[in-house]
């Protein structure tokens, strides 16, 4: 029991980043022109333009990397709600709609190394 136990302490910061890395994407990419102007603002002149075109390449990153995850997603839960029911499985549809939920965790855990 108390081998289990030390276990919850080291799995909070995985947790908590599987949770708000979706909300950080979210508003990263809601508000970039609000990031762009900001850092045109606070940037010296000739780093100003670098400064934009850099965040340019971030949000299109950021824009492909979310909607690939959401394509994997899409295709792994598919081919589970076609396969369970040829093996016999009842409760496909669930199966399904947790393996393409499940499907966001090995690229978030690739984002926090141990």
């Amino acid at each position: 029991m108390a081998g289990s136990t030390a276990i919850i302490p080291a799995t909070i910061p995985t947790l908590l980043g599987f949770f708000t890395l979706p909300f950080f994407l979210f508003f990263v990419l809601m508000y970039y022109e609000s990031f762009k102007i900001f850092f045109h603002d606070i940037m010296p002149e000739r780093a100003a333009k670098r400064s934009g075109d850099i965040l340019g390449i971030i949000s299109n990153v950021m824009g492909r990397y979310i909607r690939s995850t959401i394509v994997l997603s899409i295709i792994a839960g598919g081919m589970v709600f076609q396969g369970l029911p040829a093996l016999g499985i009842q409760h496909s549809a669930a199966l399904a709609v947790m393996t393409a939920l499940t499907q966001f965790i090995p690229n978030v855990g690739r984002l926090f190394p141990v």
